[in-house]
């Protein structure tokens, strides 16, 4: 009887232990020292112009998120004056909602290729079960009003179990 006592709560701890060491992660078999690395020794990736006071920089980081939390789509970029149908473009853009939170990852390219872009994007995640993202935190309120639930990135790599996409091919 004494035997059977024992064995039970330490039976219970150790599965515990088990599952918690098991955690799964998005980036899990994605990312590599060599990912991590760069991220960690790479200068900032955006900054405010010299004149624009407070100044401020921001650096790339990798964010890797499940796949049902991402959408690939287009955000209509208009002139600081107004839109303007011949002025105005698409941009090839990733939405996540992940923890109460929406990312904004666009890649501004004013370009014709935003649509081969996307479908890039879209071969490169299909049949994924997570994404990590490589982009750079737009400030808040640098860009127009905030809202704290929400975040705008530049976008600049992209990796899944497949391979990377990335804006320097």
């Amino acid at each position: 009887m004494r035997l059977k006592r024992v064995l039970v709560p330490v039976t219970i701890v150790v599965i515990a232990f088990c599952n918690l060491s098991m955690s799964w992660s998005p980036a899990q078999e994605i990312l590599d020292e060599q990912d991590v690395a760069s991220a960690r020794n790479e200068r900032s990736a955006l900054s405010s112009r010299p004149e624009i006071q407070p100044a401020w920089e921001s650096f790339s980081e990798w964010q890797c998120f499940p796949i049902e939390a991402l959408e690939v789509e287009f955000i209509k970029y208009c002139q600081p004056e107004g839109c303007d149908p011949q002025t105005d473009y698409d941009i090839p853009s990733i939405g996540a909602s992940y923890g109460g939170h929406y990312y904004q990852f666009e890649y501004d390219l004013e370009a014709d290729s935003s649509e081969q872009i996307a479908e890039e994007w879209k071969n490169l995640i299909q049949g994924q079960s997570s994404v990590c993202i490589y982009a750079a935190l737009f400030p808040e309120g640098a860009l127009g009003p905030h809202d704290p639930n929400q975040s705008l990135w530049a976008l600049y790599n992209i990796k899944t179990k497949k391979g990377p996409w990335r804006t320097y091919q």
